[in-house]
């Protein structure tokens, strides 16, 4: 199940907001079929308990491949706002029976979001084992040396 995690800058210029969308879509479009389960979570700085142009944007990148926000409560809260600038999105067909929660972790003036996705299955793909050699002038003259040992008669006989 891929997994995306961004975080967004509160003083993004509309250049480089509109740079993340097009990065976004390039790797939306290269992962994204109807069955495969896609979560992207984040500090978007985007307050989803308001309306903005970057947030209609970013829903409609996002809706394109079945994903939407869970988030529709405060996640970030200070003396003086409370925003929902923290936010995960999922497709919500294919994780019906979620559950989204805030919690406090008193570290940071964000509150962490907890998403629990009923009946997920897993793959479990069988482990690879991956030999790499290391070729160099230390490693030509260990091989020539081993096959200097080697008796050669069978192929030279044969």
């Amino acid at each position: 199940m891929p997994q995306f995690v961004y975080y967004l800058s509160t003083d993004l210029q509309l250049e480089i907001f509109l740079l993340f969308l097009h990065t976004l879509d390039s790797i939306l479009d290269r992962l994204f079929t109807n069955s495969l389960n896609i979560i992207i979570c984040g500090d978007f700085n985007i307050n989803y308990l308001g309306e903005s142009a970057n947030k209609l944007k970013l829903n409609s990148l996002l809706a394109s491949c079945n994903l939407h926000s869970t988030v529709d409560f405060r996640t970030r809260i200070t003396s003086s706002s409370s925003t929902a600038i923290d936010n995960i999105f999922i497709n919500k067909h294919l994780n019906i029976g979620f559950s989204i929660r805030s919690c406090s972790n008193g570290l940071s003036d964000h509150d962490a979001q907890i998403l629990t996705l009923n009946g997920i299955i897993t793959h479990k793909f069988p482990a690879r084992n991956i030999t790499r050699r290391i070729i160099n002038d230390s490693t030509l003259l260990d091989f020539k040396l081993n096959l200097s040992y080697e008796s050669w008669e069978n192929i030279f006989n044969s």
